[in-house]
């Protein structure tokens, strides 16, 4: 989906995505402790961040929601071909061991005619 390409990034990308992030709610937290300490009323400060929380979290909601049913989709797929290619392995061993039984019960009864 849109955020494949934060899987398929380099390491020092993704560490670099981790460490942004965690500064920008480390500055907004530093900025609310500013704030109240000097007493300064920070109900418009919450509102926006609350705000700007929200638009950035519904969206990502949303891509969370779409990635899991992917994600199970493509589960219950690889669940599917891997029982698939077992049933498929288990009959042809059975396929094989009648064949062998069947070889040596051939050669018992040449070796019977022979003897």
């Amino acid at each position: 989906m849109i955020m494949n390409w934060l899987k398929k990034a380099p390491t020092s990308v993704v560490v670099t995505v981790i460490v942004m992030c965690g500064l920008l709610a480390l500055a907004v937290l530093a900025a609310f402790v500013i704030l109240s300490v000097q007493g300064v009323d920070t109900t418009e400060f919450r509102q926006w961040v609350n705000t700007i929380g929200q638009i950035l979290v519904f969206p990502l909601l949303g891509i969370t929601s779409v990635a899991s049913v992917a994600a199970a989709r493509s589960s219950s797929a690889a669940e599917d071909q891997t029982n698939g290619q077992l049933h498929d392995r288990d009959a042809k061993i059975a396929e094989l061991e009648r064949s062998l039984a069947a070889m040596i019960e051939h050669n018992r009864w040449k070796d019977g005619q022979r003897g």
